[in-house]
This record gives structure tokens, C-alpha cells and sequence, in this order.
């Protein structure tokens, strides 16, 4: 035992003096990524800008390339606006667009609206454009190979400076102090602000100067720095190795040092002493020395490269690296709490190492860690590999060895146990309780199937619980493990994490996780597409927020979400991930080490993978506050292609449409979320696809409006962006084509109807007109009836009168009695016989009228002076049945008149029209009511036989009150139901 204790303290100064001696790291890191030629990257591009829209422009003698995060792009114009060249050799971002300068000399300065070009020789001088520069001012300067210039109200002056040696421009650029700063080959001038002369101030490599944080510095041709300032000595940077600094020295983010070296790109820190020092390297060196060509830092604060096969980004993981030191290569990490303030960290074939706040390390006796229990702040049990249990209780260091059955078998999980005892886990050898160092069997639990517990917890309120293989989850009892039944609904697989919540009970398992609500479990559901699978650790952090370890990385619930989870288990919650994107290295294990995640003293939250160990700040996580804007490419419509311009004009016949967009999210772009909509045809937003593009048909004429919005990968939104365009009509989509079409439609509709009426008539007048042939023929039948019967008869009855007569006295009363008789008879005789001619003629239209006055004036023999007659249009046969039938009706509305209206004139008329018979009778009388021109008087039938006759022979007959008064009867009947079929001579009006 002594030897064994001599063993350790030699242990733990040699991990001392390592922890004294090693370099500290700054924990932090970055993702690199690199685009190649495979990947459409530029290669060997001179100069990179960004402008304010987001997007990254490279600039290569091959041309220029856009970039928006995704695709690489080959462009011959900028905002629609054609390229002088293709050979770029400088680029500037400038508030209002984008200059570019051309090998061969000119510069174009482009922005959205438009494009101004200065050609070299007339506006700009002569020589390649090798730089273009603002100062801090916003004052461009732009550099040939033959001299310097600046831009003034639209024109290029040149610098007033005296003479510099013959020899060709390479670089220019501008210091913090405003100090110009030029190169010459390997010689490097200044021009200090109000000065009129360069000055020499140093000698560079043929990779000449670069702007570090503000400040020029010079690559040395022996390698390393000169660190230069007008006015002031050159100062050489402390570099580890000089030598191998041979590229340019970059500044990025955050005030970071970086550099290109054989063996590849490095970030340097500063040791103790000042010199700088590789802290992060990047894969090996590629080229020549891995050669830097241009840089820029874009608005996101990621880092971009141009070497000479590609372009490189480097961006800032939100999560930090922990460097274990020396044993960083190892597997299978475990990284909790120890004692006090100190984070214990260990991996397979290693140490058990503490790490005290003050930031020293010491190694324990404990190897390969797989299970650690934290009592309380001074008392912590950890678990090995090969079975032996440690106890560390304040500064006493205990080890209690397994029995021999168990050696050999890791410690899969420790908890408190009951009556102050402690329940340990082992691998295929089930649940164990440990007290002063006697290991004694759990019986109850031995009769289970796979009886090891995979993880264990004492919850706040003192129960112990055991999560099994196959969904089973189990809570210690004083009469042994009880296992919860099937009906509880656990169906998360093997149950790998158990954690405590406010009172609540979480259990993680392969599946899945979920809250057990009593003695039924409610799974977590995940908003989106992918699920929380391969739960290997669970904790909160001081702000109530939730995390898991998962396969897909550390997903994070805001109290905000689980406060919902907690009233609406059934309801998607909102989640994020932290997976490599953001630094996550490697997957933690799904069976021991467990748990992978833990909450320290100060608030940081560990987590532990098969490769390593990180850590997240919870409460100041690193977000991106800038929205990517949203940048409209084209639109595409009958296989041509329009710029996405305001109010843009679409050809007639356009009914499918693909507008192309994009957002330069340049951090996290596969994170990036972009939606559009199009009002009047999308109900709502729609989520836009890889492609980044809306597809639409069956569009129809008229004016759209389409819309745009991007988020990056922490939810900003940008403002959308709305496009205008219109889709001009065909001629027979116009308006007034679809109101002349409606108007033809109602011409139609109105023939139809005027056909169908007189369709309508036509059958009317030919079942009048078989009415009326019936009623001829009944006339005629009648008049041949009455003179074969009656007349004959009567005839023949006068015969004999007149034989009787003849025999009686001359002047006896009989003779006179009889004669009369006779007279009387005859007369009867030939008013009938004019019947009988009157049923087998049909009368003219002047006989009509004539036989009209003729019985009115019968009917009102002191009435001559009232009436007055007349007729219009040709007279022309009418029908018998029909000329009766209007005698009457005329009859009884001059009657009428004549007896009720108190008229001093009634006029009477017929008009003998080409489309019908038209008859009034119009009196200045007192006029008639409505009820009585309807249905007559009460107990009076004239007015109803009046309608009555009138339809029977299929006429329309309209009673009211004149216009000066009076009442006016006006009778029509259609001329195919009126007139014989041939017409008279016309005749003049007659007037009586």
C-alpha cells in the first residue's frame, strides 16, 4: 500500500509539472471548409470583396465568381449590367455597389441601377489595375501599374506626389492613420497624411504587405514580419519558427493572427513571453507553401482564403474545445463535476484527471474512467473500467476493490443506495450494493432478464430508479426493483439517461425521450422533420433551459418550450441542434461512459464523445445577428430569362413562371431557411427548397405581387423583398373582348328568345288558325243547315201563309193579322239569309269598319255626333271568326264608354300593320280603375267576355287610362292569326 501511495504522489508532481510547463490553448476553434475545383470554386483568385447585398465576389483571369453561401457562380455581369473583360485583377465593395479593375487596365464601377466603365487611356490611366482601395473616409484610390489616382465627383485625378523610382506598382492600401502605403517590387513606401513624398520604409518578399487589425506589416524575404507604422521603426513580430513564414500575415476575426505556412493554415496565439504560436493548424500545406492570394472578413465574422486551388472559410465554433493535453488522442471520454469547482475529465487507457479552478491539473490513480457519482460537493465515487471503485471524500482517496467475480467488469453506473449505502451497476453482472467496502448482490434484482442497469438516479425526492435495456425502467423499493408495467407506454428502447427536472422525471433512451407523468410516460415530440434519437445525457442549465445529448448533436429546449410540453404533452415542441457545424466533435457513447452531459459549477455545459470533450456557455451562446438579405436572380417564362425588376412586363400567353432567388448566408447556409409567397395564389408562405427557386402555372393575366424572406441558421429574418410584375392579356383575354363577348352572348340569348317567341307564335297561330278553320267550317256547315232547313222551311211556311191569306176576306182583321205576319216573316227570312251569307264570306277591312259604324250607330242611334273612325296602314282581309269576335269587343268598349265614361268623344281606329291588327277605342271621360280594367264591375261580365273573345283568337287586349286622360281599350292581334292570305289595295284613312 505504500508503494502504491509513493506511486501516486510521483504521478501527480509529473502531471504538475506538465500542466506548468504546457501552453495554454484559448479553447477556441474554428470550422474549416474548402471549395475546390470539383465544387465550381474559383481558382488562383487575385481579390475577393463583399458587398451589402451579402454576396462574396471573387476575381480570377478566368472572371469573375459570385458566391452566396451554396454555388459558386461564373457571372459576365453584375446586376445586369455585361463586364468590360474577364480578366479581374482587383475588386473593391463600396457603399453603392461593386469596382472592379481589369487586368489590361479600366475599371468598372457597378451598382444595381447602373454601370459606369472608365477605359483606360482616355478616363483612367494606363497599365493594369492592380489595387483599388478606400480609405477610411470613404475615399477610393486606385493603382495601375504606372501610377496612382483618386476618385473625384465621378473623375479619376491623379495623386500630386513627387517622383517614385520607374519601376511597376504591385499593391496599395491605407493604414488606420491614413498613411498610404505602396509596394515596388521588394520595396515598400509610405505617404503620411498632408506629406507630398513616399518614403521608403522597408524591403518585403515578392508577396509584398498585408492590413493586420488596422496596421501594415511586410513578409520578410528570410520569412517572418516587419510590423510597420510611418514615422517609426519597423518592428519584427516573435514568431516560433520565422522560417516558415514566408505567405502574408492575416487578420481575422475577433482580433485573431493568421498565417500560411508549408505545413499548412494556422491561427496564432501569443505565449507568455509574446511569441506567436500555432494554436490551431488546418490540414497540410498545398502549392507553393500553401500560398494566401487574397482574404476578407465577411459581415458574419468568418474568415475567407483565396490560395491558389480554391477558396477557404473559416468560421467560429459556437461551442468550445477542451484540450485534455497530452491524452487528447484517446477514446471514449467521460467530462462531470468532481469536487467543489473542479471539472474531472478521463478516457479510455487514461487517467482520471482533476482540474482545479485556478486552471491546474492533477492526475489521480484512476484509469479509464466509465461511471462517476457525485454525492455532494466534497464527496464523489468514480467507477473503472476494470471494476474497482474509487471514493473521493474531501482530501481522503479510497479504493475499494471488487470481488474476484467482478474483476475485469466495468462499472456501468453508481447511485445513492439505501440506508446511506451505494448501488453500483456492473457490466453482465446486474445490481450490486456497496457499503464499507462489502459488496453484496441485489437478490430481487437478479431475477430480472439482462438484469444490469444501463443508468441509474436518486431524484430529489429520495427515490432511486433504473433504466433497463428493452423499455424497461425500474424504481428501487424496500422489498427489492419494481419494474413499471408495459401499460405505462415506455417506448424509447434501451433507457440510457435519467434526469431529475424541477420535480419531474426525464428518461432518454434510443428512441427517444420522455416524461413520466405518474405512471404513464409522455414522449417528447420534436417540431420538425428529424426526431431526438440516442440519448446519451440530459441536463438543464440556470436558465431552465433543457438539453440532450443526441445523435444528431446537443439539442437545446427553451423552459419557454417545455413549459408547452408540460400543459400539451401531445404538442410539437420548438428545438435546436448543436451538432459539427457549430464544433461538436465526434458521437458519444450509447453505453458507457453515461451520462455524456453535465452541468458545472460555474454554468458551462460539458459534454464528452468518443474524440473529446467541448463545452457550451449557456448563457452567452454565440448567435448571428445578421439577416442574410434576400437577392432576386431571375425570371424565367417561355424559355426566356428577364431581370427581376419592378413592375416587370410578361409576354401574353404567359401562364408558367420560375422566379430564381437566393440569400448569402455565409456562416451556416445549410441552415438557412427561405420562404416566398405570391399573393392571390399562395395561401400562406411556402417553405423554398434546395433549388431556391418558385415554380408556378396556370397563371392567368394581371397584376402579381411576389415576395421573399430569408432567416439564418439563429432565426434572424430579414425584411421581405417584393417583386412587381404583370402578364399582359391576349386580345381575347382583354376586357373589352370579354365585354364584347358578353355582349354577343346576350344578342344570342335575346335571338334565341326572339325565336323561340316567335316559335311560340307561330304554334299559337297555327292551333288559332285550326280553331278558326274549325269555326269556318262550323259557320259554313251552319249556313248550309239553315238554308237546306230553315229557310227552306221558311220558305215554305210563307207559301202557305199566302195560300191561306188568299183565301180570307181582303179587309177582315184576319187578313190584315196574317198579311203582317207574312211581312214580318219574309223580313225574318232575308236577315237570316243575309246570316247565312255573312257565315261563308270573310270581310275586308273597309267592310269591317263600315259594318262597325253601322252597329254602333244601331246600338246608339243619338250618338252620331260622338264617334269618330279611322283607319292606317293597308286594309286588308280579315278573317270571319276574327272580325266577329272584334266587332263584339269593339261594340262593348264603345258601349261602355258611351254609358259610364261620360265622354263627349270616343274615338275609334284600326291599324292594319304588317305584323299584326291593331284596334283602340279611346274616350275623354273620367277614366277607370285599375281593379275594374282588370276583372269588370261586380255582377257585370262585358270587360271579362271582353278578354275572354280577345284570347280566343289569340290577341292581346290592354284596358287602362289614356295619357290626357280618359280610358283607352287597345286590341292586337298577331297578322298571321288576323289576315287572309291575300291582301288588298291599301286604302286612306277614313275619318268620321
Amino acid at each position: 500500500m505504500g508503494l502504491f501511495r509513493l506511486l501516486l504522489g510521483l504521478l501527480c508532481c509529473a502531471v504538475m509539472a506538465w500542466a506548468h510547463g504546457a501552453p495554454a490553448a484559448d479553447e477556441r476553434s474554428y470550422e474549416h471548409r474548402r471549395w475546390g475545383r470539383a465544387e465550381g470554386a474559383p481558382q488562383l483568385a487575385f481579390a475577393a470583396a463583399q458587398t451589402s447585398d451579402g454576396m462574396l465576389w471573387f476575381g480570377t483571369s478566368d472572371g469573375l465568381y459570385s458566391f452566396d453561401g451554396l454555388r459558386f457562380r461564373l457571372v459576365s455581369a453584375v446586376w445586369g449590367h455585361p463586364l468590360k473583360a474577364s480578366n479581374i485583377a482587383s475588386l473593391l465593395a463600396t457603399p453603392q455597389g461593386l469596382m472592379v479593375g481589369y487586368r489590361y487596365g479600366g475599371l468598372s464601377l457597378f451598382t444595381p441601377g447602373a454601370a459606369t466603365h472608365y477605359h483606360a487611356g482616355r478616363d483612367f490611366p494606363l497599365g493594369s489595375t492592380v489595387s483599388i482601395v478606400a480609405r477610411r473616409d470613404g475615399a477610393v484610390y486606385a493603382a495601375t501599374s504606372t501610377t496612382i489616382v483618386r476618385l473625384d465627383g465621378g473623375r479619376w485625378q491623379a495623386l500630386a506626389h513627387a517622383p517614385l523610382p520607374r519601376r511597376p506598382l504591385t499593391q496599395i492600401d491605407f493604414d488606420d492613420d491614413d498613411t498610404l502605403w505602396l509596394t515596388m517590387w521588394q520595396d515598400v513606401y509610405a505617404l503620411a497624411p498632408g506629406a507630398r513624398q513616399f518614403h521608403r520604409v522597408a524591403g518585403s518578399s515578392q508577396n509584398g504587405i498585408s492590413k493586420v487589425h488596422g496596421r501594415i506589416h511586410a513578409v520578410q524575404p528570410d520569412g517572418g514580419y516587419l510590423a510597420l507604422a510611418a514615422g517609426a521603426p519597423a518592428r519584427r513580430l516573435a514568431l516560433d519558427q520565422p522560417a516558415q513564414y514566408t505567405d502574408i500575415l492575416i487578420g481575422g476575426p475577433e482580433h485573431s493572427l493568421w498565417a500560411s505556412r508549408s505545413d499548412g493554415i494556422v491561427r496564432l496565439g501569443r505565449r507568455a513571453d509574446g511569441t506567436l504560436d500555432p494554436v490551431e493548424r488546418f490540414g497540410p500545406g498545398r502549392g507553393v507553401n500553401g500560398s494566401v492570394i487574397s482574404h476578407l472578413i465577411d459581415r458574419e465574422g468568418n474568415l475567407w482564403l483565396a490560395t491558389l486551388d480554391g477558396v477557404e472559410r473559416f468560421r467560429r465554433h459556437r461551442l468550445r474545445q477542451f484540450d485534455p493535453g497530452p491524452e487528447r488522442h484517446r477514446l471514449n471520454w467521460l467530462a462531470q463535476p468532481g469536487l467543489g469547482q473542479e471539472l474531472w475529465y478521463g478516457a479510455l487507457g487514461a487517467a482520471l484527471v482533476r482540474q482545479l479552478p485556478d486552471g491546474r491539473r492533477l492526475a489521480t490513480a484512476v484509469r479509464s474512467p466509465t461511471a462517476l457519482y457525485r454525492v455532494s460537493p466534497e464527496h464523489v465515487w468514480v467507477g473503472e473500467q476494470s471494476g474497482t471503485l474509487w471514493e473521493f471524500h474531501g482530501t481522503r482517496t479510497r479504493r475499494w476493490a471488487p470481488p474476484a467475480s467482478l474483476r475485469r467488469f466495468p462499472i456501468q453506473a453508481i447511485a445513492a443506495g439505501p440506508d446511506g449505502g451505494l448501488l453500483v451497476a456492473v457490466s453482465r453482472n446486474g445490481l450490486w450494493h456497496v457499503r464499507d467496502g462489502v459488496w453484496t448482490p441485489d437478490a430481487s434484482n437478479s431475477t430480472l432478464a439482462d438484469p444490469t442497469p444501463i443508468s441509474m438516479l436518486a431524484d430529489e425526492a429520495g427515490q432511486t430508479w433504473l433504466g433497463y435495456t428493452n423499455n424497461r425502467l425500474g424504481r428501487l423499493t424496500a422489498a427489492g426493483v419494481r419494474l413499471l408495467p408495459a401499460t405505462a407506454g415506455i417506448e424509447l428502447g434501451n433507457v440510457t439517461s435519467l434526469f431529475a427536472y424541477r420535480g419531474r422525471l426525464l428518461i432518454g433512451g434510443d428512441l427517444g425521450v420522455a416524461w413520466m407523468d405518474g405512471a404513464t410516460a409522455r414522449p417528447l415530440l420534436a417540431a420538425g422533420d428529424e426526431r431526438l434519437r440516442g440519448i446519451s445525457g440530459i441536463a438543464a442549465d440556470r436558465q431552465g433551459d433543457l438539453w440532450l445529448h443526441t445523435s444528431a448533436g446537443l439539442a437545446h429546449l427553451s423552459a419557454q418550450a417545455l413549459g408547452q410540453f408540460w400543459r400539451a404533452p401531445q404538442q410539437p415542441v420548438a428545438w435546436e441542434v448543436f451538432n459539427h457545424e457549430d464544433g461538436l466533435r465526434g458521437t458519444s457513447s450509447k453505453v458507457r461512459p453515461l451520462p455524456s452531459l453535465a452541468l458545472d459549477g460555474d454554468g458551462r455545459l460539458y459534454y464528452a464523445t468518443m474524440e473529446g470533450i467541448g463545452w457550451l456557455d449557456p448563457a452567452h451562446i454565440r448567435r448571428n445577428p445578421v439577416a442574410p438579405q434576400v437577392i432576386l436572380e431571375s425570371v424565367a417564362a417561355g424559355g426566356r430569362y428577364y431581370p427581376p425588376q419592378a413592375g416587370l412586363p410578361l409576354p401574353p400567353r404567359t401562364t408558367a413562371l420560375d422566379i430564381r432567388f437566393t440569400a448569402a448566408a455565409l456562416s451556416i447556409p445549410a441552415r438557412a431557411r427561405l420562404r416566398y409567397q405570391l399573393d392571390g395564389v399562395d395561401a400562406g408562405w411556402r417553405e423554398a427548397t434546395q433549388d431556391r427557386a418558385a415554380h408556378y402555372t396556370n397563371l392567368t393575366p394581371g397584376q402579381y405581387r411576389f415576395h421573399v424572406m430569408a432567416a439564418n441558421e439563429d432565426g434572424v429574418w430579414s425584411p421581405p423583398v417584393t417583386l412587381t410584375f404583370a402578364i399582359a392579356p391576349t386580345p381575347w383575354q382583354t376586357a373589352w373582348f370579354k365585354a364584347l363577348c358578353a355582349a354577343a352572348l346576350l344578342l344570342v340569348l335575346y335571338l334565341l328568345y326572339r325565336w323561340r317567341m316567335a316559335a311560340v307564335a307561330r304554334q299559337a297561330a297555327l292551333r288559332a288558325s285550326i280553331r278558326m278553320e274549325g269555326t269556318v267550317n262550323e259557320r259554313i256547315r251552319i249556313a248550309r243547315s239553315l238554308h237546306d232547313n230553315l229557310l227552306q222551311g221558311v220558305q215554305a211556311l210563307i207559301m202557305r201563309c199566302q195560300a191561306v191569306l188568299a183565301g180570307l176576306p181582303p179587309h177582315s182583321d184576319s187578313h190584315r193579322l196574317l198579311d203582317g205576319t207574312l211581312d214580318y216573316a219574309e223580313q225574318l227570312l232575308d236577315e237570316t239569309r243575309d246570316e247565312v251569307m255573312a257565315l261563308r264570306r270573310e270581310q275586308h277591312g273597309q267592310q269591317l269598319l263600315a259594318q262597325l259604324r253601322q252597329t254602333l250607330l244601331a246600338s246608339l242611334p243619338d250618338s252620331g255626333s260622338q264617334l269618330r273612325f279611322a283607319t292606317a296602314g293597308a286594309a286588308r282581309t280579315v278573317r270571319a271568326g276574327v272580325a266577329g269576335e272584334i266587332l263584339y269587343v269593339l261594340r262593348e268598349a264603345v258601349l261602355n264608354s258611351a254609358r259610364h265614361a261620360r265622354a263627349t268623344t270616343i274615338t275609334v281606329s284600326l291599324h292594319f300593320g304588317q305584323d299584326a291588327l291593331l284596334c283602340e277605342v279611346g274616350d275623354d271621360g273620367q277614366g277607370i280603375d285599375a281593379a275594374t280594367a282588370t276583372a269588370g264591375q261586380a255582377g257585370h261580365w262585358g270587360i271579362v267576355g271582353m278578354r275572354e273573345r280577345v284570347a280566343a283568337i289569340g290577341g292581346e287586349l290592354a284596358i287602362g287610362n289614356g295619357a290626357s286622360g280618359g280610358t283607352v281599350v287597345r286590341l292586337r292581334v298577331p297578322a298571321a292569326l288576323a289576315y287572309q292570305a291575300a291582301a288588298a289595295a291599301p286604302l286612306s284613312p277614313v275619318q268620321g
